[in-house]
C-alpha cells in the first residue's frame, strides 16, 4: 500500500487508451503514458492485464491514446468505470472518428496517438505495450486534465501564463 500511496502523488496527464478488435470497441483510462522516442515516434503504454480493453490491445495490436482537455472530466470517469454502463455505451457520450488503424479517436480532446504495438511485456499486474505512432491528431488548445492524489486538476496549456524557468548553473535571470 506504501507504494500505491507514494504513486499517488505522482502528476500524469489524463488519457483514454482506445482499441478495436473484431469490431468491438473498447476504451479505459490511463495515466500511465509517456513517450519513449521521437525517432521513430513512440509511446509506452501500461495497462492493468484484467481490464477488458487490454484483452483486446493484445488480440489486435492497434491502440490509441487520446489525452484529455478538462472539460472531459466525466468522460475520463465513464473510461475509468465510475458509471454503470456497458462499454459499447461509455462510446455514446462523445464524438468519435476512426483512425488509420481503425482504432476510435475521440474528437475534441488535445491530441489522439493511433498506434501499433510493437512490443509488449508483463510486469506483475499490468502488461507494457511499446507502440510506434503512426499518426497523430492534434484537436484542441483548451486546459488538459491531470490526476494527482486521487484527484483531477486542471492543466493550464498557456506557456505565457507559466512559470519561468530558474536559471541553470552559471546563468543570470533577466
Amino acid at each position: 500500500m506504501a507504494f500505491r500511496d507514494a504513486m499517488a502523488l505522482v502528476a500524469s496527464s489524463v488519457h483514454v487508451v482506445t482499441t478495436v478488435a473484431d469490431g468491438n470497441d473498447a476504451g479505459i483510462t490511463a495515466t500511465a503514458v509517456c513517450s519513449v522516442s521521437d525517432a521513430p515516434p513512440s509511446l509506452l503504454v501500461c495497462l492493468n492485464r484484467r481490464s477488458y480493453a487490454h484483452s483486446l490491445i493484445s488480440s489486435s495490436r492497434v491502440l490509441a491514446v487520446n489525452t484529455l482537455s478538462f472539460d472531459q472530466l466525466a468522460l475520463a470517469a465513464e473510461f475509468a468505470g465510475q458509471g454503470s454502463r456497458a462499454m459499447p455505451a461509455r462510446f455514446a457520450h462523445a464524438a468519435w472518428r476512426r483512425g488509420s488503424t481503425g482504432v476510435p479517436l475521440l474528437v475534441g480532446c488535445l491530441t489522439s496517438f493511433d498506434c501499433r504495438v510493437s512490443h509488449s511485456m508483463v510486469m506483475g499486474t499490468h502488461e507494457m505495450f511499446v507502440c510506434t505512432v503512426v499518426d497523430i491528431v492534434r484537436s484542441s488548445d483548451r486546459w488538459g486534465l491531470g490526476y494527482a492524489g486521487r484527484r483531477y486538476f486542471s492543466v493550464d496549456l498557456d506557456p505565457a501564463a507559466g512559470m519561468p524557468l530558474p536559471p541553470r548553473a552559471g546563468q543570470t535571470q533577466v
